[in-house]
């Protein structure tokens, strides 16, 4: 754990457009694993339904679609051209 800080801080820390797209690809990928481990462990609910991704998919794009009206300069190129 503690070398995963230092190698992030290091090697990962300067804010590039290749750095940031690795750390963002990580970062959904550990929310993934956090979310499926705590319904492995039955701490929450012990059967996902079959409808979560299509809902955590709605979720996103309304959140996207939200940024996009409130103020697209806070997203990506990409997703902020009409």
């Amino acid at each position: 754990w503690l070398a995963g800080l230092v190698g992030g801080y290091f090697v990962f820390g300067e804010n590039n457009n290749v750095n940031n797209q690795i750390i963002l690809y990580l970062f959904s990928r550990i929310l993934v694993g956090f979310a499926a481990s705590v319904v492995k462990s039955g701490t929450v609910i012990k059967e996902a339904p079959q409808s979560t991704f299509a809902m955590f998919a709605a979720i996103v794009w309304g959140c996207v679609m939200a940024l996009f009206e409130a103020d697209k300069s806070v997203l990506q190129s990409s997703l902020a051209k009409p």
